[in-house]
């Protein structure tokens, strides 16, 4: 029996379909380049169930979602439910490391899209104790509809998690064109492979290293 295949133009990120972009959507390196080339080729290896049937959004789909949720400027983004295996309180520390060495009017937005599910105060009290209310947007929940044009405006994707049995967003992140940064515990890394950055959940250092390439 044939193995279903995702279209490739369906798979390829905006820019590797000739489309233009900005700085919310650049690619800084020569490493996220190559990031994304791995990531179609990668989508390309899932049926229709995983990621086949997620569209990528233009432009003004991009601009619709930003009034919509209020997001002004640059953001990284996350996407899941509030909760302690999401490792959102690790990520916020991490992000606060990055507003305090980056210049005022230069630092991009936290976007943390996803329900407050059990145990959601430990990330909502990180928060505000790290002094970053007014740099952390929390969409709450988010229609499908909207999920493409946010992981197309992101400066990146970023998933923590350190316990996953698959990891669905990372692939729909890559399918939209967004550099995608994982924890590298349980199923991550195989499911990003060569076309994510890996780093250690538990280490804010390591994920503030990585906020620094954008």
């Amino acid at each position: 029996m044939a193995q279903p295949q995702t279209a490739a133009h369906d798979c390829a990120p905006f820019s590797a379909r000739g489309g233009p972009r900005n700085s919310a959507f650049g690619i800084r390196t020569q490493r996220h380049h190559r990031q994304l080339q791995s990531a179609a080729r990668k989508c390309k290896r899932y049926p229709p169930g995983s990621t086949g049937s997620f569209p990528t959004s233009p432009g003004g789909d991009v601009q619709r979602v930003r009034q919509t949720y209020g997001i002004e400027g640059d953001y990284i983004l996350s996407v899941g439910a509030i909760q302690p295996r999401k490792n959102l309180s690790r990520l916020v520390a991490a992000y606060s490391n990055l507003h305090w060495a980056k210049p005022e009017g230069k630092l991009p937005k936290l976007v943390l899209v996803g329900k407050c599910a059990w145990l959601y105060d430990e990330t909502l009290r990180t928060i505000k104790e790290l002094e970053v209310s007014n740099s952390v947007i929390l969409t709450g929940y988010v229609p499908a509809a909207d999920l493409p044009a946010l992981y197309s405006g992101a400066l990146c994707f970023v998933y923590p998690s350190y316990f996953e049995g698959f990891g669905l967003p990372p692939l729909e992140a890559m399918k939209c064109g967004a550099p995608v940064i994982v924890g590298n515990k349980t199923s991550l890394p195989e499911v990003v492979g060569d076309a994510g950055l890996l780093v250690d959940p538990f280490d804010v250092d390591d994920l503030a290293a990585q906020f620094k390439e954008y």
